[in-house]
């Protein structure tokens, strides 16, 4: 009976260990947002502009207090990768706020998985540039940043001109290439490499880039955003396919001997993107959620976002922007680059579920896992651990 009762203790134990490591449920005032690690500036100063520490979300808190006399609480969530944090939103957890890159945001639109958002109710949506506000009145989706993708690469490992998506595929560098965790990425680089239309509907050509990511898999070093950053900004790769934004941060981090660079795609068609506000279906707390839109529009949480992220703003008047507060990156001609080389570049639509079908199969040499899984699988050993011993005792007893 002893032994009975303290299984029934430790088990309640580790239950609420493994609830206290997953993400929390919504309350009352409370906001959930999900977001992957370094899309949102969280305060720590290990962005790509290290001076602007203004946390956005405590930021929040403190502005909706000041102007609707309430108190609220917000309780982000930080994912590794944007597949992660579809597969939670697949997987039913809810979340009040996301922010997305446009493929997923079309994926999750698709799936009906998005709820509408009324931008009159998001005062600041008349500043957003007319080349990323497709629509007045109801949208599932809010542009708030916009970047584009090219190679980072240690110039004393990587020689030449570094202007195409193949030399990550260059057999000199095995063990040192860094390429994105994010399946839709990665296909969207290796459809790239080989001169396919990201809108093709030929299976064949998906299953081809999916051959030559497979073939890739013995050069990688790093998958995931944070790892690319510090891994580079560590002098541990050779080159990675990141964005402009993270090749930023890397250069901020990286210590003096460690001289890094940035090629843009120009030798084949590049791939840009715009990071999107979403509110998810199963929101809880819409009208709070689209107070948190309206606030990252203003412009001090805007420019605090773009100077972490190293990603541009996506707003007519940049000067009028920067006018009030330190925007960092508002004259850099490769945060806004010219419309020769936008042109050049392509974004990746989602491309439905026969091909996301061929997408979702592959799976990248990724290392790490998200920062929730150490403590469940902790409490999931000991308890294992627990009740062998346990057994073994009563084993032992009876003989």
């Amino acid at each position: 009976m002893k032994q009975i009762i303290k299984i029934a203790v430790l088990a309640a134990v580790l239950t609420g260990l493994l609830l206290c490591a997953l993400p929390a449920a919504a309350q009352e005032n409370e906001l959930v947002v999900f977001a992957v690690a370094g899309t949102l500036n969280n305060g720590d100063g290990n962005g790509a502009y290290a001076d602007d520490t203004l946390n956005v979300n405590d930021a929040f808190a403190a502005w909706y207090a000041q102007t609707a006399g309430q108190t609220v609480t917000v309780a982000p969530t930080w994912f590794a990768t944007e597949d992660e944090l579809y597969a939670a939103l697949a997987a039913g957890q809810t979340a009040d706020v996301v922010l997305v890159r446009d493929t997923t945001a079309a994926r999750l639109a698709a799936e009906n998985r998005l709820a509408s958002i009324d931008t009159a109710a998001v005062a600041g949506w008349e500043t957003v540039d007319e080349a990323y506000r497709t629509a007045d009145g109801a949208v599932t989706a809010l542009p708030y940043a916009a970047g584009y993708w090219g190679l980072a690469y240690n110039t004393e490992k990587v020689m030449g001109a570094v202007n195409r998506w193949d030399v990550l595929w260059n057999e000199d560098f095995a063990g040192a290439v860094i390429m994105p965790a994010d399946n839709s990425a990665a296909f969207a680089v290796a459809m790239l490499k080989n001169d396919f239309d990201l809108t093709s509907a030929d299976v064949r050509q998906w299953e081809a880039a999916a051959a030559d990511l497979q073939a890739q898999q013995s050069l990688l070093l790093a998958c995931r955003p944070e790892e690319r950053v510090a891994k580079m900004a560590a002098g541990e790769g050779a080159l990675a396919a990141c964005t402009y934004g993270e090749y930023l941060t890397m250069a901020a981090r990286a210590d003096e001997s460690v001289p890094l660079a940035f090629g843009t795609v120009s030798g084949q068609t590049g791939l840009r993107y715009t990071r999107m506000l979403c509110l998810p279906a199963n929101s809880q707390n819409a009208a709070l959620a689209t107070a948190y839109c309206a606030f990252l529009y203003t412009p001090r949480a805007m420019v605090a976002n773009a100077n972490y992220t190293g990603e541009a703003a996506v707003v007519r008047d940049l000067a009028g922007l920067a006018s009030d507060t330190h925007y960092h990156f508002a004259a850099d001609p490769a945060v806004y680059p010219s419309d020769s080389m936008l042109a050049n570049c392509r974004t990746f639509p989602y491309p439905g579920a026969h091909l996301q079908g061929v997408i979702d199969a592959y799976t990248p040499a990724a290392t790490g896992l998200p920062v929730w899984v150490w403590p469940v699988a902790g409490a999931v050993v000991v308890l294992a651990a627990v009740l062998i011993v346990l057994a073994l005792r009563r084993k032992a007893k009876r003989r």
